[in-house]
């Protein structure tokens, strides 16, 4: 079996759910940033808008099932997808959120905007309505407002992630080159994981946002493994727009990207980010200061600048560990700065800004490193319900020796450090139990990912069949 791009209807389908949901966002961030109101008819165009994108791309092989097991293969593979589908269709509709932060930062937000498809009402206007997480990102509201507008059930939308991640691990999978039965494993795998289909906080149907941005992170790593600067681009706006800490991530993938990959996934993440970042500071100002602050046009011009330098150093330092000492210093003088750079562009009062206040208990929380280390081990591995994704894909970056695994196996690593973060800066007296509160959420994002490396992992360590079905 040659490694070949491996496409047809899986992958149109994806990329047509994920490059609407990437242009109803900008959409949708666009008409806040101005100040009106999101149309009915944005939805239809940004499904007909992706459609025609996706027509655009550059034409990708269709293969058929190269052995006679392949079918079977495919044909477990729908089935178990689908019933798990059904499940979390059910869980999802049958109810509200039954958790906190579904019902108050998620599902309120989005009955809110579902009335009215715009931030002049008074629950964003008026400081003196309590509104639960006032400056998080919109996506996941803004799109189930969208498909509650029109098909009167935005909680259809959990459904539609959990199915659209699963597909899309499949495709990536088989563009890569793995073998079918590989490509189901590892998404069959990623479907049944028992966080991901868990009804409480952070599963598929649990009402919160960690599904979608779990989504969109690999559908960002994704694109670095296969050097798809269409997909890493749409997958690094979801990121900005999804959940807070996507802003972060989608930093991480521009800097991996800036570290391995060609110029052109350079520019689409650079470029991606700094857009997609750039629209939600200005529509997260206007959120924070309940509309009564200018609109502060220095950060677009801020992070364009940001991203012409992203660009045009991948050119000047072509030496890899020139750009690793490069990174290193970017990222120690950042978290210096960040502060200074947070007052000066006016965004403090939002979550970040506790966080980085936090920064003078930093001596502190480093003396309880061993404690976040082991809380990290303990539900990645053992109470988180991850089930084997965090073990095996231990066991695949210890043998396996696959170019195409190292990217995702890379983002778990840098995770580490990541996950790490906000408890050493966490504004919260009892690490513990802020531990036991958030780690099992923060691990859920990249469970995908992991799936990936082990599915790219498998792949390369088992060589396929030479025996070809008739």
């Amino acid at each position: 079996m040659t490694p070949a791009a491996i496409d047809g209807v899986p992958g149109r389908c994806v990329e047509v759910v994920l490059v609407a949901f990437a242009l109803f966002g900008m959409l949708a961030m666009g008409v806040f940033a101005a100040g009106g109101e999101v149309p009915d008819f944005a939805a239809p165009v940004a499904i007909v808008g992706a459609m025609v994108l996706q027509r655009w791309r550059r034409p990708l092989g269709v293969a058929s099932p190269q052995f006679a097991s392949d079918r079977w293969w495919l044909l477990g593979g729908v089935v178990v997808v689908s019933a798990a589908t059904a499940i979390v269709a059910w869980g999802a509709l049958a109810t509200p959120s039954r958790t906190w932060d579904g019902a108050a930062m998620w599902d309120g937000k989005a009955a809110l905007l579902a009335e009215r498809l715009t931030l002049a009402q008074p629950a964003f206007r008026d400081p003196g309505i309590l509104l639960h997480s006032r400056d998080y990102p919109l996506l996941q509201p803004v799109l189930m407002a969208a498909l509650e507008r029109w098909l009167g059930v935005g909680r259809a939308l959990f459904p539609l992630v959990y199915l659209t991640h699963c597909a899309l691990l499949f495709v990536l999978l088989r563009r890569a080159g793995a073998a079918i039965r590989w490509a189901v494993l590892a998404s069959v795998a990623f479907g049944v994981t028992p966080m991901v289909l868990s009804p409480s906080g952070g599963g598929a149907d649990s009402g919160y946002a960690e599904p979608l941005l779990a989504l969109a992170v690999t559908a960002t790593v994704g694109g670095l493994v296969g050097k798809d600067r269409w997909l890493a681009a749409v997958g690094i706006a979801l990121l900005a727009w999804a959940k807070p800490e996507g802003g972060l991530y989608g930093a991480v993938a521009v800097a991996l990207a800036w570290l391995r990959a060609d110029r052109g996934v350079v520019v689409a993440t650079a470029v991606g980010w700094t857009s997609a970042m750039a629209l939600w500071l200005v529509v997260q100002r206007d959120l924070q200061s309940c509309g009564r602050a200018a609109t502060p046009w220095s950060i677009p011009l801020a992070l364009a600048g940001l991203g012409a330098a992203v660009v045009l150093s991948h050119r000047l330092v072509p030496n890899v560990r020139s750009r690793v000492v490069l990174a290193a210093a970017v990222v120690v003088v950042g978290a210096l700065a960040a502060p200074a750079l947070a007052r000066l562009f006016e965004l403090g009062g939002g979550v970040f800004s506790s966080y980085l206040a936090g920064s003078g208990r930093l001596g502190e929380r480093l003396g309880e490193a061993p404690t976040i280390v082991v809380g990290i081990a303990n539900w990645a591995w053992l109470r988180g319900r991850f089930g084997l994704a965090f073990v095996v894909v231990l066991l695949v970056a210890w043998r396996c020796g696959s170019d195409a695994a190292r990217d995702p196996l890379r983002w778990l690593a840098v995770m580490l450090g990541v996950v790490a973060l906000p408890f050493v800066l966490a504004p919260f007296a009892d690490l513990d139990a802020h531990i036991r509160a958030s780690m099992p959420r923060l691990l859920c994002h990249h469970v995908g990912v992991a799936w990936l490396a082990v599915g790219l992992g498998l792949a390369a360590a088992v060589p396929p069949r030479q025996t070809v079905a008739a």
